[in-house]
């Protein structure tokens, strides 16, 4: 029913649930007996909530996500340490500090299946996309548990050999500033940038830090990025001074129905020791 009203039709829920067309409005019909409430109107379009389906389904998403939530614990009450395991992170704390460790891990415990989904998209963990993060957040949200596993430190760098030609004193009233587009602008490192400089100071944008680091490497402009991403290359300098520029904490987290998981549980224990 949930999945009904959210597609629309009765073909998209049969998808989604990997059932038949028939079975979908079989159970639907049955639900609507069962309460003798007509929950949908049909029409050309599909189907819609009807006045009562409304009022009766109002906190839709909700509701669905306490189902999803309350079959995880059911399916998910694992005492082996077999089993697929989601992970999501960003590319930059993949490839500069998580690699490793989620390597080493996926060694040590054959058994469990890792699926890294590596992406600086926001995963929603309240619809279950995947079963654990690793993200920059200021702390474990409602609904959460989970481990601090360190900070990400941001500074400004540029190119050796343009950081000789610029303004040490005040590098953000300078030009040839690497931005940052996309869904990294909107989040605390486009928004700390768009304070500090304007958009006429920007030769160029980017939407990943990855693309913001070699493009500094390559002597485009000024950027700012974490720490642990230049560290070891020579061909970057920082130029800002003193405190970080920026300082976030990461935290690996997973939703509270997964704590009777015991892979769970091994992989943040794992990681909490071995990522910091």
């Amino acid at each position: 029913v949930v999945c009904v009203a959210r597609t629309g039709s009765l073909s998209a829920a049969a998808r989604e649930l990997g059932v038949n067309h028939s079975t979908v409005l079989r159970r639907v019909s049955a639900f609507e007996q069962s309460t003798k409430v007509q929950l949908f109107t049909r029409d050309s379009n599909g189907y819609r909530l009807s006045q009562h389906g409304c009022a009766l389904l109002q906190n839709i998403d909700q509701f669905e996500v306490a189902m999803k939530g309350l079959q995880l614990q059911f399916s998910d009450y694992d005492t082996q340490l077999e089993g697929a395991l989601c992970v999501t992170t960003t590319h930059g704390l993949f490839n500069s500090r998580l690699k490793g460790s989620l390597f080493q891990f996926a060694r040590s415990f054959p058994g469990i299946k890792l699926d890294l989904q590596i992406s600086d998209d926001v995963k929603n963990l309240a619809h279950l996309e995947s079963d654990v993060a690793i993200r920059p957040t200021e702390e474990i949200p409602d609904g959460f548990f989970g481990a601090h596993i360190g900070s990400v430190i941001f500074h400004v760098y540029a190119h050796r050999d343009l950081a000789k030609v610029l303004n040490a004193k005040d590098v953000f009233k300078e030009k040839y500033w690497i931005g940052y587009s996309g869904i990294l602008s909107s989040g605390l490192l486009g928004q700390l940038l768009t304070h500090k400089i304007s958009e006429a100071q920007q030769t160029l944008k980017v939407s990943s830090i990855d693309a913001a680091f070699e493009a500094a490497k390559d002597g485009v402009g000024i950027a700012l990025l974490p720490e642990h991403l230049v560290r070891g290359n020579n061909q970057l300098v920082r130029l800002s001074k003193g405190n970080p520029i920026l300082e976030r904490p990461i935290h690996i987290i997973a939703r509270r129905e997964l704590q009777t998981s015991r892979r769970v549980h091994t992989f943040i224990n794992f990681m909490a020791k071995s990522a910091k």
